[in-house]
């Protein structure tokens, strides 16, 4: 039987992609233990959903996963003013998601042409990528359930192409983290542990930032980066050699006197628009009664 992983390397090659895995798709006992254990515990947020069967790929009708990274820079914040916010490193640029699905469609109409089936996801699917990406390789899983590249860190984007085309397959990087508990310490939630890495989505200050409804407990949480969180990332010590990016920083009167037509023009392909302008002003009201109160 021939393989097709020259072909897909080489192809993602040609298209920008700087890292590259092939992971065989079978019953995961495993991720479904870990998927239950969330559960239980609360950890489980609204943004995961899916049937258990086909988030384990129980009775799937694919046999493999292609899994990309393309890495993205670390914020440098310095500079900012006291009348400033700003978004995370995962929302710097045009949206990511627009980005991966592009790459991703080349490999998949290759795939297509060749006769395969073939499923493209870019995050809000409801598989685990970061279990794919490290089933296939693409790197290790630290304290803050981050999966860490050897070359590029934490910081990098996960896309998938799900087929019924074969290869030859990758294994998990035989490697951990430095267990420092460095990204543990600084939480501000207290959304991680020592004992293991596994997240407590429901209290990650990125989740926070995007959910639409928060508690009294939750709002005093809400920071000067108004959505998503890079904490946790950067102080990990993977992350040292990470290239920085100086933040895009938003007035605040700017933007809460913008309007939705204006909203709707300037971050259309951001990747914080899904969420909407609403949540975003809401961000930045907590943050300035936070700072006040400080």
């Amino acid at each position: 039987m021939k393989y097709l992983n020259d072909e897909i390397s080489k192809l993602s090659n040609k298209l920008g992609i700087n890292l590259i895995g092939f992971c065989k798709l079978e019953y995961f006992k495993d991720l479904e233990n870990i998927l239950k254990e969330k559960e239980e515990l609360g950890f489980k947020t609204s943004f995961e959903v899916g049937n258990m069967d086909d988030k384990t790929f129980k009775n799937s009708e694919y046999n493999s996963a292609i899994v990309i990274g393309i890495p993205y820079n670390k914020l440098n914040v310095s500079g900012r003013k006291e009348d400033e916010v700003y978004f995370s490193s995962v929302a710097i640029g045009v949206d990511y998601h627009i980005t991966l699905k592009s790459k991703l469609s080349f490999i998949s109409d290759y795939l297509n042409d060749l006769g395969y089936k073939s499923f493209i996801g870019v995050d809000n699917n409801i598989y685990n990528e970061r279990y794919l990406a490290y089933k296939a390789g693409l790197g290790f899983l630290g304290k803050n359930g981050m999966l860490i590249s050897e070359k590029y860190g934490s910081f990098f984007y996960i896309g998938i192409v799900l087929t019924d085309a074969l290869f030859e397959y990758n294994n998990p990087l035989n490697k951990k983290c430095y267990e420092c508990n460095k990204c543990v310490l600084s939480c501000p939630t207290g959304a991680l542990s020592e004992e293991s890495n596994m997240v407590n989505g429901n209290i990650c200050l990125s989740y926070l930032t995007q959910k639409k409804n928060l508690t009294t407990d939750e709002e005093k949480f809400i920071n000067e980066c108004v959505y998503g969180c890079d904490i946790c990332q950067n102080v990990c010590p993977h992350n040292e050699s990470v290239s920085e990016v100086n933040a895009k920083f938003i007035n605040i009167n700017d933007f809460l006197n913008m309007s939705e037509d204006e909203y709707k023009s300037k971050y259309k392909d951001n990747s914080s628009f899904w969420r909407g302008k609403k949540t975003i002003d809401r961000n930045i009201r907590l943050y300035i009664e936070n700072k006040l109160k400080r």
